[in-house]
């Protein structure tokens, strides 16, 4: 089963309140057939625990409070390298490969360490005895879901090491590019500065 990553909402799904910094919330995440789905109510909307809002059809899965977070700007470098572990998330996911569920485990580790996710519940589905952990995301309020893997510790180096040189490499493209870009602007600048005093 694929799972998608859903952000928070930008408005609360029964008042269509906005939500703005500091603001609490309830999420609720449901299934919908094998479809998960998730509620953002703002604090006024809440009924509370036992009368959760859901549509019919809808079977709740877990609920937690939380709280909107704009948080201060960070140097470029750890912008850099939380933007790429979490692009590399978002690129594994979903992936069928059971070395990739190992990688989105250790990526998902390194980013609550950075409080850039929170883990919110532990998942454990029937037949399959998969454990999923919910994670979201700190600042936009997207749901992560990942497969815990369960992880040897004698395995584990090893993994983190083939994240590093995969973070690594992934860093080194995006800094070469965004070089590349500002190359290409300020080489359009003189041109065109130059065309301006020819004419």
């Amino acid at each position: 089963m694929q799972w998608e990553i859903q952000a928070r909402s930008r408005c609360c799904t029964k008042c269509e309140k906005e939500f703005l910094d500091g603001d609490t919330y309830r999420c609720v995440l449901a299934y919908r057939g094998d479809e998960p789905l998730r509620h953002d109510f703002c604090e006024g909307c809440w009924d509370g625990k036992e009368e959760f809002p859901l549509a019919q059809g809808e079977e709740l899965i877990s609920w937690w409070r939380s709280t909107v977070r704009i948080p201060p700007a960070k140097p470029k470098e750890e912008v850099i390298k939380r933007s790429v572990a979490e692009e590399l998330l978002r690129k594994y996911l979903h992936s069928p490969d059971p070395k990739h569920a190992n990688f989105c485990y250790i990526l998902a580790l390194m980013l609550e360490r950075r409080r850039v996710l929170s883990q919110k519940h532990t998942i454990q589905e029937d037949p399959s005895g998969k454990t999923l952990l919910v994670y979201e995301h700190g600042k936009s309020g997207e749901t992560f879901i990942v497969i815990d893997p369960h992880l040897d510790l004698s395995r584990i180096g090893k993994v983190q090491a083939e994240v590093k040189e995969i973070l690594d490499a992934e860093q080194k493209a995006q800094e070469a590019s965004a070089a590349e870009d500002e190359t290409d602007q300020s080489e359009g600048e003189e041109n065109s500065l130059k065309e301006e005093t020819e004419q």
